[in-house]
């Protein structure tokens, strides 16, 4: 028997979860140590800095060099709210993406249940697998976004070295 355009076209949103979902695990794993060396980096210089000045061995303050700081610190807090959010929705679609693949062999894998009817199946899982592409897709394209100000924080971070040298 052919495929009806209804295998087809839940096969073809099915292929897109796929994408989808491996591309969200790509993120997962190559974005957050990205974020983690960065805090890493930074850390010694700032404490260094921070040391120096509330220790009274600067009595000459450098305004640009504090403002500078206070410029990055304030762009790396909301770089890592967004980063948090980000990751706990992240979270959030895997698990329901991992339920839905589990649901998914349930029905394909338990002998006890009589077949569905194809209508009954597509009316349920269509929406929700078509719902869990988008939300995979709208992960990634965060991540692309925050890897971006990422990259705009690595470069107030080499501005803000300078000044607090």
């Amino acid at each position: 028997m052919p495929p009806s355009d209804q295998d087809r076209l839940y096969q073809s949103l099915y292929n897109d979860f796929t994408v989808a979902y491996v591309n969200v695990h790509v993120v997962r794993r190559e974005f957050y140590p990205l974020a983690k060396k960065l805090v890493e980096r930074t850390e010694p210089e700032l404490n260094t800095y921070l040391e120096k000045v509330s220790g009274g061995a600067n009595q000459q303050t450098n305004f640009e060099a504090h403002e500078q700081l206070v410029r990055y610190m304030g762009q790396f807090d909301d770089f890592t709210l967004i980063a948090n959010r980000m990751f706990s929705d992240l979270q959030m679609m895997l698990d329901k993406s991992d339920a839905y693949m589990n649901k998914m062999l349930e029905r394909k894998t338990n002998p006890n249940k009589p077949a569905d009817d194809p209508t009954v199946f597509y009316k349920e899982l269509m929406p929700e697998l078509d719902q869990l592409v988008n939300g995979l897709k709208q992960i990634s394209e965060r991540a692309a976004l925050l890897e971006s100000k990422m990259q705009k924080l690595e470069t107030e971070w080499e501005k803000t070295k300078e000044k607090i040298a």
